[in-house]
């Protein structure tokens, strides 16, 4: 658990999303960084089936204000064969968060 002082940037923007009735698409994602879409992790770890969100940005409340917030690195950029298997190839087997954030008023 977090101090108070600390929030977890996800978890701020679906608050600020759901306070200002606004993006709810996004503050509906799971923001899963870790995830079976992911079609190398799923290649990787067949029927590990977890969906978790280990990568997450810190912001401080006092200061900062979460205009934003997405997973990046969520597409198939190639393949690689192994051995004859085809194996998808993505960035990462975690996909990325980006975080923009504003000075708090």
């Amino acid at each position: 658990a977090l101090p108070e002082v600390f929030a977890d940037a996800w978890e701020e923007y679906q608050q600020q999303c759901k306070q200002q009735a606004a993006d709810a698409s996004t503050a509906a994602s799971s923001g899963c960084t870790e995830s079976q879409s992911n079609l190398m992790r799923a290649a990787l770890k067949p029927g590990q089936g977890r969906e978790a969100r280990f990568d997450k940005v810190v912001v401080v409340r006092e200061r900062m204000r979460v205009r934003s917030v997405e997973l990046v690195g969520t597409d198939q950029c190639g393949e690689v064969n192994e051995g004859g298997k085809v194996m998808p190839l993505c960035p990462s087997d975690h996909f990325g968060v980006l975080v923009l954030t504003a000075a708090a008023s």
